[in-house]
């Protein structure tokens, strides 16, 4: 059972400058688009994971809850976080499922336990049920417990990064709202240039040509997100990151189209 990934971050599927506003345009029509292709391809085997966006992001920073727990009032904070990710996974399933698409959210919080911010196990045999069964299982960067610190936050591309390694994943498509990786931040430099294709073998100098920006989402982001999936372009998954905010981007990229954005490869 070969799987794709396919990541929704925070900043596509909620309003960024509005506390818990999601974006019910490009949610809807990026059901549509996931809709469209399980038709075309009925032996896709999908897992989505997503972001926080304005909905955990704010409250997760407001109580610290990547610290670690110091103090009672964190508690209630670690809860708001879990509760209010379940808000927006609500939406985003709700509206797989009023398309006739078999979505089920696994809460991360409740199959994931940490260790000093870095994820000691997820209980994947559930997951791994529910693609058998045919379902699409949708999870979440999470508040979670942590064995060293009491609690911390797990994102969603730890998530992506640690199915990766432990299901059988040909492919992971991150659907940003940028373009794809570019040598330098298109927000400010009207000549950036967009990189297309990033190899195992000439990742470290394309990560030294890259201008690091004040942009964090465009930027650190970036940077980090290159170095954490490069261990599994190494084991052979094809990554690549697109504009999820382009009509028929998440289409054609799950009907395997390569290039509309950044392929990272295993491929000199």
């Amino acid at each position: 059972m070969s799987v794709v990934i396919l990541k929704l971050g925070g900043s596509v599927i909620t309003k960024k400058d509005r506390e818990m506003q999601a974006d019910f345009k490009t949610i809807k029509r990026i059901s549509r688009e996931i809709e469209s292709a399980l038709k075309q391809s009925p032996d896709l085997k999908l897992v989505l994971v997503h972001g926080g966006g304005s909905f955990g992001h704010r409250i997760a920073n407001k109580y610290n809850i990547h610290l670690g727990l110091k103090s009672g009032n964190q508690i209630f904070g670690f809860t708001k976080t879990i509760q209010v990710m379940r808000k927006l996974n609500f939406i985003l399933v709700e509206e797989l499922q009023s398309l006739g698409l078999p979505a089920i959210p696994l809460q991360p919080s409740a199959i994931s336990i940490q260790s000093g911010g870095k994820i000691s196990e997820i209980y994947t045999k559930t997951l791994k049920f529910a693609l058998n069964m045919s379902c699409i299982p949708v999870l979440w960067g999470d508040a979670v417990f942590d064995e060293k610190q009491g609690h911390s936050i797990l994102s969603g591309d730890h998530i992506v990064a640690f199915l990766a390694q432990n299901l059988d994943v040909k492919r992971v498509v991150f659907g940003t709202d940028v373009d794809g990786i570019f040598d330098s931040d298109p927000n400010t430099n009207r000549d950036a240039v967009l990189i297309r294709s990033i190899t195992t073998d000439n990742i470290e100098k394309t990560l030294q040509n890259i201008t690091v920006s004040k942009t964090i989402d465009v930027t650190g982001g970036m940077h980090r997100k290159i170095l954490e999936v490069l261990p599994l372009a190494q084991k052979g998954i094809q990554i690549e990151i697109i504009n999820a905010k382009r009509d028929g981007y998440i289409l054609q990229s799950l009907l395997g189209k390569q290039d509309l954005g950044t392929l990272i490869c295993n491929r000199k």
